[in-house]
């Protein structure tokens, strides 16, 4: 039986002996957690994630866990790139679009600043506008001149 050292009055900390003490009596491989992690504390096993299963099956190279609802569980998988496409996620900064787009690329133009992604909509592919504002034109031409005078009523 293993005797731990505790103080249950305010004011009196352990010294620095009890302390040592209780850490090298402490028999890590019998403490049990629970939840999502399962077996001893020197060997734990994550066996979920909020209360969801996880494959024990090894992911390939690039893959991550994805939730895989007919399974109910995390699995490894493919993740999907570019707007639920299967893209190469390649970005552009030019001012003329790429020629060797692929769905799921952005390019952004150099001299106006709008953001495109490449799309298909399930009848055609084309770059689309996915920033959120309207570009300005570059000057702006003030035609009307403003009086330096003020009236004062009288």
């Amino acid at each position: 039986m293993t005797n731990i050292t505790l103080r249950l009055v305010k004011g009196s900390p352990l010294t620095n002996a009890e302390v040592d003490n209780n850490f090298s009596n402490l028999n890590i491989s019998k403490i049990e957690i629970g939840g999502d992690i399962s077996g001893n504390i020197s060997i734990p096993v994550i066996s979920g994630i909020q209360g969801r299963s996880i494959s024990n099956i090894a992911p390939s190279n690039g893959q991550a866990l994805v939730w895989i609802s007919g399974n109910n569980k995390w699995e490894p998988g493919n993740v999907a790139t570019g707007g639920g496409g299967t893209g190469s996620g390649s970005f552009y900064f030019s001012n003329t679009a790429p020629s060797s787009q692929v769905v799921g690329d952005r390019w952004v133009h150099s001299d106006t600043g709008i953001m495109y992604q490449y799309i298909n909509d399930g009848d055609s592919s084309q770059w689309v506008n996915v920033t959120n504002y309207v570009s300005l034109p570059p000057t702006i031409t003030i035609t009307e001149t403003l009086s330096p005078f003020l009236l004062m009523g009288a």
